[in-house]
């Protein structure tokens, strides 16, 4: 999912800019692209294997047997070797990126993003809102990498065409915004979706310590914000293209809160997880067509 976010968005909103503009080599743009995607599923997977080491107790208490993986599938000591793999190829790929392009600052955030997630997973998960803001926070960060890292070559593209780097920057923050917002409401979806087995465990997510009504509520009030920032973004943007927004963003959306407003079973829970998963998907759908439509190179 990384993988196609990342790379979508650089080459439909980005390449096709530096790839004219830029007397840097494609061959080399595409070289770092690839290592910085590689280095974010690779975080990303680290992420995954430790936080199901810490939730091991939870995944039984909310799991079916044939979906758990640590203690069933793999023993734990096989799963944190997974997890150092992961860890230590993340770093290499990270300390390439960094001498590649002679910034420092790529390789100082790799262990900062390690940092944060472990810490997620051994103390911020099982609190109210903190674990689901810095999950979201650092899914939108993974949005917003592919500007940054190339932001040596749209510097060089400023000198020539303002217009383009500037269009360029304002998609890449409302995606990013997108992508958080309809992360943390995933997030607190899932809480509510583990809600009981949570509880059982004496783990205090945000539907546990809210509660299953406050926390409709909750999920209600961002999944209504949401959709008013999306109306916000196209009031500012006079180059929107209205099909595709109402095709893209405003039919699903519409539908994510009806439906949710109108179902109440644990197994909508499921299925709304997999409506917004779908729905980020039309969003980035919606962000790259507008760009790439709206600029001819």
């Amino acid at each position: 999912m990384i993988l196609i976010f990342q790379l979508s968005c650089f080459y439909f909103i980005i390449y096709p800019a530096i790839s004219i503009y830029s007397q840097t080599s494609n061959l080399n743009i595409w070289f770092n692209q690839i290592i910085l995607s590689c280095f974010c599923v690779m975080a990303a997977a680290a992420g995954y294997v430790i936080n199901d080491i810490f939730d091991e107790r939870l995944d039984w208490a909310n799991r079916e047997a044939d979906q758990l993986i640590v203690g069933k599938k793999l023993n734990i000591s096989k799963v944190k070797q997974v997890y150092v793999f992961f860890t230590v190829l993340g770093f290499i790929l990270a300390i390439i990126l960094s001498i590649n392009l002679d910034i420092i600052w790529i390789f100082g955030i790799c262990p900062i993003i390690y940092i944060l997630l472990y810490f997620y997973s051994s103390h911020l998960k099982c609190t109210i809102l903190l674990g689901n803001v810095l999950v979201s926070m650092l899914t939108g960060l993974v949005m917003i990498l592919p500007y940054y890292l190339n932001s040596i070559w749209l510097i060089q593209l400023d000198a020539v065409e303002n217009s383009i780097t500037s269009n360029i920057k304002h998609t890449f923050i409302a995606l990013s915004i997108f992508a958080f917002l309809v992360n943390l409401i995933r997030e607190i979806v899932k809480d509510q979706e583990d809600r009981m087995g949570d509880a059982l465990c004496g783990c205090k997510t945000t539907a546990v310590g809210l509660g299953k009504n406050k926390t409709r509520i909750l999920l209600i009030a961002l999944l209504v914000m949401t959709f008013l920032i999306q109306i916000i973004f196209i009031y500012l943007d006079s180059s929107f293209h209205v099909w595709t927004w109402i095709l893209c963003i405003a039919i699903p959306w519409l539908f994510n809160i009806i439906y949710f407003i109108k179902s109440n079973q644990q197994i909508f829970y499921r299925n709304l997880s997999l409506l917004l998963k779908i729905e980020m998907f039309l969003g980035l759908f919606y962000y790259i067509y507008r760009h790439y439509a709206n600029n001819t190179y």
